[in-house]
């Protein structure tokens, strides 16, 4: 049976990788980086191939162009395009496209979801308010109609105890001369 610790093995790479092979390496970028960078503060040649790809995807998701960029890492604009054209730069970029693309649409949702909220808020109350002057609207209705049924009521009291008249007209006297 081997030994575990057998350093004679010629295919054993566990003191060369800094990681064993089971477990990925898993890059975190480091989110201050880009502004340095952009600052002109560090150099193309001081960062790892990942950090440099980093830098490269989110300055140019900014809007800083291949020149720009040159000028402040120092280095050549092909270093820059190279770097571009590197399949874990575009990956980051799309990745910076999608989170972009994500946080403008749950900033929709939110805005979307307050609007919605205010808008049932101005319903509830509209319809509150609705409510009190239906109610307040039947109220004068009942009001208004007992009193004209008690109206009524003292009318055709009157009408049944009272005799009937025909309004007085004065008449013209009999006897008058004509006119012309």
């Amino acid at each position: 049976m081997l030994a575990a610790n057998n350093h004679n093995d010629p295919y054993d790479d566990s003191n060369v990788l800094p990681f064993s092979l089971g477990q990925p390496h898993r890059y975190q970028p480091d989110d201050m980086l880009p502004d340095v960078a952009a600052a002109g503060r560090i150099r193309f040649t001081d960062l790892a191939a990942a950090d440099r790809a980093w830098v490269v995807a989110v300055l140019t998701q900014r809007g800083v162009t291949a020149d720009d960029l040159a000028t402040r890492l120092r280095c050549s604009k092909r270093s820059i395009q190279l770097v571009r054209a590197d399949p874990l730069c575009t990956i980051m970029t799309e990745w910076l496209t999608a989170q972009t693309l994500a946080d403008t649409l749950a900033h929709q949702v939110s805005v979307t979801t307050r609007d919605a909220a205010l808008a049932q808020d101005a319903h509830d109350k509209t319809i509150a308010a609705l409510k009190a002057k239906l109610s307040n609207v039947l109220d004068q209705l009942k009001v208004t109609h007992q009193r004209w049924q008690s109206e009524r009521h003292r009318a055709e009291v009157m009408a049944k105890y009272l005799p009937h008249r025909k309004p007085h007209r004065p008449q013209a006297p009999a006897n008058t001369d004509p006119l012309f």
